[in-house]
């Protein structure tokens, strides 16, 4: 349920939404500032459609274009050969968007995507060619589905060119995995010999739950160790034709999201900034200093899809599931620290998740109290499954 927006005294129009009640149930509320009234009520209506579908509006007002983008950084780089990579790539990118690019996600209609696989045919293009192109948008809006930044998949209702419409299902998310305390011992075991970079990143993927993008966009000045949080303030990005870039992160009223770190996590850094120190005395000049807790021995970054590729090699090498992938580790931070009775509301901080309804319906089946104790819960889960030698 949604307040009416007010005026505030700056001549803004701030407006309220009920989320629904927390594991200890309180009220969850959740609000925001526009310059309009329409604006505001806008985001009301947003925000209460989320709550009732599980749908999240950011992902569903989207345009095609800006999806696909996103599918490719967390699916296709990460899930598909080079080959089936580069096919995906020239049939959305050089066709597919341009007929449909503009399109908000959430707008899709079968309507749609019948008219472009029509297109093919009248420029030439056989039954074949349209089965394919079928194939590779049905791939990206189930993925799309299944991570609920849609309500219902469009090509549900769409004829197959040569055959029959796909039979419509019931929708049901599947449950995310997260690596279990044995095997997390064996990997981490594995990793610290295989590969120092990697070791790094899965160890400290682990401890703070930040995604891929955020910890390779992690500088040395966003960590406070007086304080004992690092704070979240750039991402790394790959766009393409520019390669990686680095954003500053949205903010949630106008402050970065703030993760505890525990004291054996504060030493693991030291570990690194040890090391990257006696790198810049060897290398001297040629050591490009970017602030970069996570980089290359000569300072300069891992794109993402480099990082997922050492993460696919390791696993491949010490016989591991192909669902240890980077975004596991996420999960698995999720796990561990519900394992340790926390509520989804702080985990919810802590991820940077927009709403709690989000969150309780990502990780709710891994559950069995504050920000001041998290940062020693969270160290005691992983510590119990892998300590660090100084």
């Amino acid at each position: 349920m949604a307040s009416e927006p007010r005026k505030t005294k700056a001549g803004n129009w701030e407006v309220f939404v009920y989320m629904g009640r927390d594991s200890e149930g309180k009220q969850i509320r959740e609000s925001s500032t526009f310059d309009t009234k329409k604006e505001a009520q806008r985001w009301a209506r947003d925000k209460e459609l989320e709550k009732e579908t599980g749908i999240l509006m950011e992902f569903a007002n989207m345009t095609f274009k800006q999806y696909i983008d996103r599918w490719f950084d967390e699916y296709v780089d990460e899930q598909l050969s080079p080959v089936t990579h580069d096919r995906y790539y020239n049939v959305l990118y050089h066709q597919v968007l341009k007929m449909l690019g503009k399109l908000k996600l959430k707008e899709i209609q079968p309507a749609h995507i019948q008219s472009y696989l029509t297109s093919i045919r009248k420029r030439g293009g056989s039954t074949k060619t349209q089965q394919y192109h079928y194939a590779i948008i049905s791939s990206a809006l189930t993925y799309a589905d299944e991570m609920n930044y849609i309500y219902q998949n469009p090509i549900q209702n769409v004829r197959k060119p040569g055959g029959k419409t796909q039979r419509k299902v019931t929708k049901k998310k599947k449950k995310v995995k997260a690596i279990n305390r044995d095997m997390l011992k064996k990997w981490l075991e594995f990793v610290q010999d295989y590969d120092q970079y990697l070791f790094d990143y899965c160890y400290i993927a682990i401890n703070t739950g930040m995604c891929l993008e955020e910890m390779i966009g992690s500088r040395w000045k966003d960590l406070n160790f007086s304080k004992g949080i690092i704070t979240v303030e750039q991402v790394a990005v790959y766009v393409i034709g520019r390669g990686t870039v680095f954003k500053e992160t949205p903010k949630a009223a106008d402050r970065f999201r703030k993760i505890p770190i525990s004291d054996s996590l504060a030493n693991f850094y030291r570990g690194i900034w040890k090391r990257q120190q006696e790198m810049k005395m060897h290398l001297g000049d040629e050591y490009k200093d970017h602030n970069l807790i996570l980089c290359k021995d000569d300072g300069e970054h891992y794109a993402p899809r480099t990082v997922q590729n050492k993460i696919r090699k390791a696993r491949e090498a010490g016989g591991f599931p192909d669902w240890i992938t980077s975004h596991i580790f996420r999960h698995t931070f999720a796990s561990l620290f519900l394992a340790e009775n926390k509520n989804i509301k702080e985990l919810q901080k802590l991820l940077g998740h927009s709403s709690y309804v989000i969150t309780a319906d990502t990780y709710s089946h891994f559950l069995k109290k504050d920000f001041e104790r998290a940062r020693n819960d969270i160290s005691k889960a992983v510590g119990s499954v892998f300590s660090v030698q100084d």
